[in-house]
């Protein structure tokens, strides 16, 4: 196969040279995309991205190995599910290529491992919060008991467990370093676990093909398309009065903008993909990016 040198050789001297590189730039940036979505290195990128907006919520700096251990736990997590849900990967996203079970395996374990060892690291307190993912994600993605169900497959349990653990995770780490007030924890859990839950049943919607193989019954399932549109405006509008009601009080000052921004964009998403086909491979990175301005606010007060 021809580099991308050769590729683009031939069009140097014509006016149509800025068009083939940038046409060359775009197609590269799309496999590195879907590279990272389909191995959940973004999803676990987002997660690090949310510990971060609660470190700054809390006002405490911000602490790079809590932020890389909420990166592990995460990538570990959602490895695992993937060697367990290989069919309904392969019916909702059937242009990435499959890998095998130990290879997935093998990368939950290693992160695992040391994730675990930095939390170790770090105190009991943040060992025990980094342990409260990894046990919903087993009973999530594995049938501990045979006798009893995985989380996934209890009717509408799927997407409260995911975002139960991604809050924990993300209000719970910075929290466990230090003395913070009570109300911005619950602030931070209860906005987390919202927002969350809001991509979560987007997702659902997204996934319903393979989800109806696999046996598992979502919201969007349950309610039907029109009304889980109209369940997640409701439970949004819930996340904007939050919002307004810590913004009164007093307890988020940096973050205003972008807390508004996180609820307005939640309305967005589910506008345009609640009740329309869309790839999730496609769109995840979309539905994921109102963690992505928080980069942006970093690199501002760093300066």
């Amino acid at each position: 196969m021809k580099d991308l040198a050769t590729q683009i050789e031939p069009t140097k001297t014509s006016k149509n040279y800025p068009y083939h590189l940038l046409k060359i730039t775009y197609f590269q940036a799309r496999k590195i995309l879907k590279f990272m979505t389909s191995t959940s290195l973004s999803l676990s990128l987002y997660a690090s991205l949310v510990v971060i907006f609660s470190f700054l919520v809390y006002g405490h700096s911000i602490d790079p190995e809590i932020v890389l251990a909420a990166f592990l736990v995460t990538f570990s997590i959602y490895s695992l599910n993937k060697a367990t849900d290989k069919i309904e990967d392969a019916v909702n996203s059937p242009n990435v290529e499959p890998k095998s079970r130990l290879y997935y395996v093998i990368a939950s374990i290693s992160a695992m491992i040391v994730c675990l060892s930095i939390g170790a690291l770090e105190g009991l307190k943040v060992l025990l919060v980094l342990s409260m993912p990894f046990v919903i994600g087993l009973v999530y993605s594995v049938r501990v008991v045979k006798t009893l169900p995985r989380l996934k497959e209890i009717t509408g349990v799927k997407s409260i467990s995911v975002a139960l653990s991604w809050a924990a995770t993300g209000a719970l780490l910075p929290y466990a370093l230090g003395t913070v007030e009570f109300q911005k924890v619950i602030f931070v859990f209860a906005f987390i676990f919202i927002q969350v839950l809001v991509k979560e049943v987007i997702f659902d919607t997204l996934d319903m093909r393979g989800d109806k193989v696999s046996g598992v019954t979502t919201i969007p399932m349950v309610l039907g398309k029109l009304r889980t549109k109209f369940f997640l405006v409701i439970i949004n509008t819930f996340a904007g009065l939050l919002v307004m009601f810590s913004i009164l009080n007093g307890l988020i000052i940096q973050l205003v903008s972008l807390s508004i921004f996180s609820v307005l964009f939640s309305f967005l998403i589910i506008w345009l993909f609640v009740g329309n086909d869309h790839k999730r491979i496609r769109w995840e990175p979309v539905v994921e990016g109102k963690w992505i301005p928080i980069a942006g606010f970093i690199k501002a007060i760093l300066r």
